[in-house]
């Protein structure tokens, strides 16, 4: 592939860290390192690839307003047209932002979707969203991965609308919603709650 190691760190919760080489690693984690992965909506793993981010939203921490109409949205889609993967979303989970109703949230996002796919945008789209009615829109219009910031935790029909859509499905890990969940975040060990979080949703 495009890169190689010669050593890893191997810890564990509550052990320190200990750096091996990559001969002292047991045969099945080494597998799990080392064997290729299947493309996912499109995306290859065979070298990094960049995700464009196309906010839809008027109050996105970094561009809010900026594009939440279809004219500019467009524009910037097309600005944003080198990256491997175009993720479109159409509610700010900035620190402290309010929920945005599904309606509104599938107004914002499935008419670009489809303006894009009708335009010839070949490119794969993910659609940022915590909400199942708000993925199925998306999916419609044309999207090809969902990206969940809540891991599927937020609305309980996600994993089902993922499931009968066939679609791959990005899982992220927070604490709370985005309304809250910088008020007192805690972690234990934030590397192994995180990653114990992400095993158990998936």
């Amino acid at each position: 592939g495009w890169c190689s190691f010669t050593h890893v760190m191997a810890s564990e919760r509550g052990g320190a860290a200990e750096r091996i080489s990559a001969a002292e690693v047991p045969a099945d984690i080494l597998a799990r390192l080392t064997t290729p992965r299947a493309p996912m909506a499109g995306i290859g793993f065979d070298r990094p690839s960049i995700m464009g981010i196309l906010n839809v939203t008027p109050d996105s921490f970094s561009d809010g307003g900026k594009f939440d109409g279809l004219e500019a949205a467009l524009t910037q889609a097309e600005a944003l047209k080198a990256a491997d993967i175009l993720d479109i979303g159409g509610e700010s989970t900035r620190p402290g932002a309010a929920l945005v109703e599904q309606e509104a949230e599938i107004a914002r996002t499935a008419p670009v979707i489809a303006a894009l796919r009708t335009r010839g945008f070949a490119r794969p789209i993910s659609i940022d969203t915590r909400k199942a009615d708000v993925a199925r829109a998306a999916m419609a219009a044309g999207a090809d991965l969902i990206n969940d910031v809540s891991a599927m935790q937020f609305d309980a029909e996600m994993a089902q609308a993922m499931a009968l859509s066939g679609a791959p499905i990005c899982l992220m890990h927070a604490q709370g919603a985005p309304e809250s969940m910088q008020d007192d975040p805690r972690y234990g060990d934030v590397l192994y709650d995180v990653y114990d979080a992400l095993a158990a949703r998936v």
